[in-house]
């Protein structure tokens, strides 16, 4: 089996675009106060889906659209 450099060239940019992608997707998905822990937190009445529920109990305002938070609600993200 003979694997050509242009092959092997194509393999290595598409792990790189993939590795890419998969770290704008773990950022996405990420608390957007403290940047480390994955959301869980669904801020009430804006809907906003942006903070784990460390931070969220700490937060009288949405860190998205700056609405007063009158509750909030666990989610879990598979």
């Amino acid at each position: 089996m003979f694997i050509s450099y242009h092959d092997i060239l194509r393999y290595v940019i598409d792990k790189a675009k993939l590795v890419q992608e998969n770290e704008r997707l773990r950022s996405a998905m990420t608390c957007k106060k403290c940047k480390i822990t994955s959301f869980e937190t669904l801020f009430l009445p804006c809907r906003h889906l942006a903070s784990c529920e460390k931070c969220a109990s700490n937060m009288e305002n949405c860190v998205t659209c700056n609405e007063e938070i009158l509750g909030t609600v666990r989610v879990y993200v598979m």
